[in-house]
């Protein structure tokens, strides 16, 4: 049986539910980054804005992007990736992102979407998406346990 590494990424065959969970976010906040910028899969393209509530670019027709709102996901998706080399960090990014996407959610369910307080910016679709988000990363991160051994995918039974 091989023996566990709560330390990088790459120094182990057996990644941590952090550092499995941190990886997958990470990557798929890449993907929507990089996805958000491109014609046909992020409808009304040529509306999008830089910030605001104006902009009208919709990726995959539904949820509403900006320049800023992809640049904030390829952010979150090097942060994710980057995480994910260690338990520790990869823990520390799925609990911070998981609160970040929750007040993201709170953000979005109180904010007027005409006002320029919505300069995500953010529509119903994307507040349900960031509550999924937020509820999911927050739960692999506190899954994973306080310490390195604690978690359940490369604790030894």
């Amino acid at each position: 049986m091989a023996t566990a590494h709560a330390g990088g990424y790459g120094r182990s065959r057996a990644r941590s539910l952090a550092q499995t969970g941190a990886w997958v976010a990470g990557a798929a906040f890449l993907l929507v980054g990089i996805l958000g910028f491109i014609p046909g899969i992020t409808s009304n393209y040529d509306d999008m804005t830089f910030a605001g509530n104006d902009s009208g670019a919709e990726l995959f027709g539904i949820f509403q992007v900006s320049v800023l709102h992809n640049i904030v996901h390829l952010l979150f998706g090097v942060l994710g990736l980057w995480a994910a080399r260690t338990w520790a960090t990869a823990r520390g990014f799925l609990i911070a992102a998981g609160a970040v996407y929750l007040v993201l959610f709170v953000y979005g369910m109180v904010v007027d979407r005409a006002s320029d307080a919505n300069f995500v910016p953010v529509n119903a679709a994307d507040d349900w998406l960031h509550l999924a988000l937020g509820a999911a990363m927050l739960a692999i991160g506190l899954l994973s346990g306080r310490r390195p051994e604690d978690d359940p995918l490369t604790r030894r039974h």
